[in-house]
């Protein structure tokens, strides 16, 4: 190919460079021309730019738009847009995040000091923690563009618990109000403005009005209310003058002031806590005292003259001392046995006696009349041995017959017992301690049904064995 000028050459857009295209280049070491790959100008050329060897400002600095040289830098406050982090200045940007608030919430793990304000807008703050320390000394709540009266109703602490333990401001009692007992240590005192009104055994000194109603036992004091009406163990009197005397008065249950009033012969004199009473005139003398028994009275010892004793005793009369059986007595006027004797015991045969408790007659009893017995209807299965000695009672269905109450043993006791039976195919089961007449033992009868069956039981020994008999078939 024949020698051509630069000049004459073709153009070669930069869009058509490729890796293995070569540029011409004086080495002016040798004194030669050589070629180089576009590839490795732009390698090799770089590093001589980097080690100073070629002058770093014949290429443009890079921009947002445009390629070109970069300078690193280690700052991590900059705002340049030619100029790019190195990897210190990012892991130390990378730290500081790691490390700061989160802004959009989340968990901060570690411990947090605010060496500023700071304020909480929200609805809630929740505070999750064992001990909430403050240091400063007062706590403000409710606090608004205008505090009121009316902001501040309800606000107050809640401890949550089985029930909210709350003290609340009332906006309508205008008051602290607690939902829970107070209960102050031991030598703590409850204080007004300053006074003490109250502690575990007192009320204080300028405590002096009150609406109670009962109070215990009042040991020591003064009362200095109005008079306490009698109904409530006072007199219902607050002055006095000399001498006056409190008499009681049915009018209303009251005390009533009074005074002596002197009668004849006799000077009262008033004073200050003090009633003299005193005969007044010349008055008399007793010179004999004697006292005269009345009826059934003896009186011994009389007269006196000057000193010694008079005795009355009750006369005796003709009653012999002692005990008496059936005694027939005489009384007089006075309430004295004048006759006494013992009585006879006499058969009752002209009157009609009821006895409501069980008699006991221990030399028999004789009956010449009819004897009557009222006959118990049995209102359940149970014949109640206690309540008489003739039952009656109507089945219609299958049952059981049971024995109650039956006297102790060695005690002979019969009763009767009348049974209808209105149904069909109706048994009657007995007490197993029941052995009937004949050869049958403990083999009850066969009833009819549609029949009336008389049954006697005798037992002696307390219901262990009892004895039946039977008649049976009637028609009902």
């Amino acid at each position: 190919m024949a020698d051509l000028k630069i000049s004459q050459l073709n153009s070669l857009a930069g869009t058509s460079l490729a890796n293995n295209d070569v540029l011409a280049v004086v080495d002016t070491s040798a004194s030669e021309t050589k070629k180089i790959t576009s590839v490795e100008l732009v390698r090799y050329g770089y590093g001589l730019i980097s080690s100073g060897t070629l002058d770093g400002d014949i290429i443009e600095a890079a921009t947002t738009t445009d390629r070109g040289t970069v300078q690193l830098t280690d700052a991590t406050d900059s705002t340049s847009t030619t100029t790019a982090a190195t990897a210190n200045s990012v892991k130390l940007a990378y730290d500081r995040a790691d490390s700061a608030l989160q802004t959009t919430g989340g968990t901060i793990t570690g411990s947090l000091i605010i060496t500023a304000d700071l304020t909480v807008q929200g609805t809630t703050t929740t505070i999750d923690t064992t001990t909430l320390a403050v240091k400063d000394k007062n706590i403000e709540m409710g606090v608004v563009g205008t505090p009121t009266d009316v902001t501040a109703d309800g606000g107050g602490i809640t401890l949550k618990g089985a029930t909210d333990k709350t003290i609340n401001w009332v906006d309508s009692t205008d008051a602290w109000t607690f939902s829970e007992h107070i209960d102050l240590a031991t030598g703590k005192e409850i204080y007004i403005n300053g006074t003490s009104v109250l502690n575990a055994t007192t009320l204080g000194s300028g405590v002096t009005g009150s609406s109670l109603t009962s109070v215990g036992t009042i040991a020591t004091g003064t009362w200095n209310g109005t008079a306490v009406d009698p109904a409530y163990g006072g007199t219902g009197q607050s002055t006095y003058t000399d001498g006056e005397l409190l008499i009681g008065n049915s009018t209303g249950n009251t005390l009533s002031k009074a005074t002596l009033t002197a009668g004849s012969g006799v000077t009262i004199t008033n004073g200050s806590g003090t009633i003299e009473i005193a005969a007044a005139g010349s008055g008399g003398t007793v010179t004999s005292v004697d006292v005269t028994g009345g009826t059934g009275l003896t009186s011994s010892g009389g007269p006196i003259t000057s000193s010694g004793s008079i005795t009355v005793d009750l006369d005796d009369t003709a009653v012999t001392a002692g005990s008496y059986t059936a005694a027939d007595i005489t009384v007089d006027a006075q309430g004295r046995l004048t006759s006494a004797a013992n009585g006879a015991n006499v058969a009752k045969t002209n009157a009609a006696n009821t006895f409501s408790s069980e008699q006991t007659l221990s030399a028999g009893l004789s009956v010449d009349g009819p004897y009557e017995q009222t006959a118990e209807a049995m209102a359940a299965l149970d014949v109640d041995c206690s309540s008489g000695n003739y039952f009656t009672k109507s089945i219609s269905t299958s049952s059981t017959i049971t024995f109650s109450n039956i006297p102790s043993s060695g005690t002979a006791f019969a009763f009767t017992l009348e049974l209808t039976l209105t149904g069909s195919s109706t048994a009657i089961t007995w007490p197993s301690s029941v052995y009937w007449n004949g050869d049958a033992g403990q083999t009850a009868p066969t009833l009819t049904d549609a029949r009336t069956h008389l049954f006697i039981f005798v037992t002696s020994d307390g219901g262990t064995t009892v004895r039946g008999s039977s008649l049976v078939d009637y028609t009902n």
